[in-house]
């Protein structure tokens, strides 16, 4: 009876404690993260009556059944990512033999991700929007989930024909790429008007006057006197003698075109008179990547002397 009683208390202080299992993955649980299963320490040849103590080792974490034979375990963490590794230290409580398990679990904390679910951007829909002179660009308003982090891959457009587009993509704890609608820059529309006689000058040459607008930022261009009996036709020619020419653009202009700007202008441009049913047009152009040529403005007779 002695030896049996020697072997019986040589098996029990003989424990044999393990984990399962030796690696794990944590998973998102709200702004932490936890495993999706437990870990359990399974002792064996003791006598059935153990308490249990979970220890770490890396990354802080924390035990939901610190002292249970098993536990699920939470970081406090989804945007910084960690490794840590579980032990465990079992007591048979009948014998006092206390033993740590023979092997551990070790758990990798990844950096957990947030999907952006959606964007608002400064244009509902692909859009085309008129040259200013500056360059345009396609915004986020807002994004969901509010607070969300991201970084930004921006192309302008200033000139016509070109596109802006804005790209997004998630950033730390938070995934995801949208594309912003184009935004597509039209060209802009010149006009001119008022043209008309100002003041009667010598040699039958007028001084006119028109107004000019759709110029953006200091952009300049050129405007064209054309001449025609019932629509405008051709370029005027430029007079070599304002007393004897006519239907032609005075030496005192001494060009066709001639370079303006926007606005109210009577100092430009100088006409020799019209004759045999000829009348006078003016039209305005600019660079043409971003300007539409304006629509002609006239007829004007200019008269003077006759």
């Amino acid at each position: 009876m002695a030896l049996v009683a020697f072997i019986g208390n040589a098996m029990l202080g003989n424990i044999n404690s393990t984990l399962s299992p030796t690696t794990a993955t944590g998973q998102q649980n709200g702004s932490t993260q936890n495993l999706s299963s437990n870990i359990v320490a399974t002792a064996t040849r003791g006598s059935g009556n153990y308490s249990y103590l979970w220890n770490y080792s890396g990354t802080v974490v924390t035990f939901t059944g610190q002292t249970n034979s098993t536990t699920n375990i939470n970081y406090a963490s989804i945007s910084v990512a960690g490794s840590s590794t579980i032990s465990c230290t079992v007591t048979d409580r009948t014998t006092g033999v206390v033993v740590n398990t023979t092997n551990s679990c070790v758990i990798t904390w990844p950096i957990q991700s947030t999907p952006i679910t959606s964007v608002t951007w400064s244009i509902g829909g692909a859009t085309n929007s008129t040259y200013n002179g500056a360059a345009q660009s396609v915004t986020v308003v807002s994004v969901s989930p509010p607070g969300a982090t991201y970084s930004t891959s921006t192309t302008t457009a200033t000139n016509a024909g070109s596109v802006a587009s804005t790209t997004i993509t998630g950033t730390g704890s938070f995934s995801g790429s949208f594309t912003s609608p184009n935004l597509t820059i039209d060209k802009a529309n010149l006009s001119v008007s008022g043209f008309q006689v100002n003041t009667c000058l010598g040699f039958s040459v007028a001084r006119m006057q028109f107004s000019v607008s759709g110029f953006q930022g200091a952009d300049t261009g050129s405007l064209t006197t054309w001449i025609g009996t019932s629509s405008p036709t051709s370029v005027a020619p430029v007079s070599t003698n304002d007393s004897q020419d006519s239907n032609a653009v005075s030496q005192s202009t001494n060009a066709n075109p001639i370079g303006i700007g926007n606005g109210f202008n009577d100092s430009s441009l100088y006409l020799c008179s019209n004759i045999d049913g000829v009348q006078y047009w003016v039209q305005v152009s600019g660079n043409a990547t971003n300007y539409n040529t304006s629509g002609f403005d006239g007829p004007v007779d200019q008269q003077c002397g006759s």
